[in-house]
């Protein structure tokens, strides 16, 4: 309803008089939400029902095919709660951590069976988890009140009215000039009897469509920072270049680079951030059947260079995983670790964490050991060329297939 009245319809009868369509624009900027959403509960009486039971805490989950209809997960392990309807979400949004006071149970039928429903409405919001701002578009604008109308891609976060001063100076004259630019909001507050919440428009993002532009919009919907690491964090690691590992570390340390050559990695081809590796070797032969191999893995030791509650380590644990995306990557952790010094590049010493089976040839475990090392990778596999040896133990590469070998190790096929 509130679409068709934004473009001149009222219920049930299309209008082209340019008073009345003005008329239900300035209507639509003062939509209220039925019935208005509830205070929230304060601290101490979450608290208190928590402890009695009363209240249930978690985190919600909005339906992005119907918007209103939200979820969170029981604690007891039963069917999920579910939070009927805009008000009773009550300005919670997707990601955040919310407080439930559970409502009389329903009942869903399906087929001939009946089964419990239970529904809550949300009266606390305990970690605002969402980052409240959104990539969308601009739609209609009401000049007497001097507000526009953004709508977010995103179908979980609720429209959001803007002020005219922060969109394009002539957005108000030409208008459909950008139908297709993709913008970026933030939310600001969410008044109590609003269909709509408030907020700022922040940026132009692009063109719809274009590359860079959707890959910001993505990256701005999921809170995924693409930025630059700030000098302070980077000071903060006291590294001076060119890096060279510590004797005394090394001491420390159980040294691979001597008690096993034949260390490698697999990655794809164009990986620049090498954070594991293994090595297979024999250890002793015997009978058919009867002969025992090491198997180990190394993973890259960042907690050597990484300290626990700098600024570096808050910003990893922030961003939580590198990204990933066709066209680039954003790192966890600054490139000067994740690419060099704690990636195991071929015929460099690294810091590793590294675990080692004893095996027989069934894979039965005899012995293992885990622990800090020091490594030598001896060369970079592609993932095609490691699956190749494997289908194919047998087969001669030519040179330009193979990648280069470091130290005393070589690549043979199997007799």
């Amino acid at each position: 309803i509130a679409l068709n009245m934004a473009e001149g319809v009222s219920i049930g009868k299309v209008t082209n008089d340019p008073t009345k369509k003005k008329k239900n624009i300035s209507n639509l900027f003062q939509r209220k939400v039925d019935p208005p959403y509830e205070p929230y509960y304060d601290k101490e009486q979450v608290q208190k029902g928590l402890q009695r039971r009363e209240l249930v805490k978690g985190v919600l989950r909005i339906n992005p095919k119907c918007y209103t209809d939200a979820y969170v997960d029981d604690p007891c392990g039963g069917m999920d709660i579910h939070i009927e309807g805009v008000s009773a979400r009550n300005r919670a949004l997707n990601g955040d951590v919310v407080v439930l006071r559970l409502l009389p149970n329903k009942e869903d039928h399906v087929t001939d069976q009946t089964w419990p429903h239970r529904t809550a409405k949300v009266v606390h919001i305990s970690e605002y988890q969402h980052c409240r701002v959104a990539p969308g578009t601009l739609g209609h604008f009401d000049k007497s009140l001097g507000k526009a109308l953004f709508s977010p891609r995103d179908p979980c976060v609720p429209r959001i009215i803007v002020p005219l001063d922060t969109c394009p100076k002539d957005y108000m004259q030409c208008k459909r000039k950008y139908e297709n630019t993709l913008f970026l909001a933030k939310i600001l507050n969410c008044p109590s009897d609003s269909s709509f919440v408030n907020g700022t428009l922040v940026k132009s993002i692009g063109q719809a469509g274009d590359v860079e532009p959707e890959t910001e919009a993505i990256l701005f919907a999921n809170d995924i920072k693409d930025e630059e690491f700030p000098q302070v964090a980077l000071d903060e690691l006291g590294i001076q270049l060119p890096w060279q590992l510590p004797a005394e570390e090394k001491m420390k340390r159980r040294d691979f680079t001597r008690e096993c050559t034949c260390v490698f990695s697999i990655d794809p081809e164009t990986a620049r951030d090498l954070d594991d590796a293994l090595h297979c070797r024999l250890i002793q032969e015997g009978q058919p059947g009867k002969a025992t191999f090491q198997v180990g893995v190394h993973i890259a030791d960042v907690s050597f260079f990484l300290r626990k509650g700098t600024a570096l380590d808050n910003i990893a644990r922030s961003r939580a995983t590198s990204v990933y995306l066709v066209q680039k990557v954003i790192p966890m952790l600054p490139r000067l670790l994740c690419e060099e010094l704690c990636s195991l590049n071929p015929a460099e010493e690294r810091l590793a964490f590294s675990i080692l089976w004893t095996l027989t040839e069934d894979g039965e475990i005899i012995d293992e050991w885990m622990g800090r090392s020091v490594i030598m990778s001896c060369a970079k596999l592609s993932y095609y060329q490691a699956q190749v040896m494997i289908e194919d133990p047998k087969k001669r590469f030519s040179e330009e297939e193979l990648p280069s070998v470091a130290g005393r190790s070589v690549i043979q096929p199997q007799r």
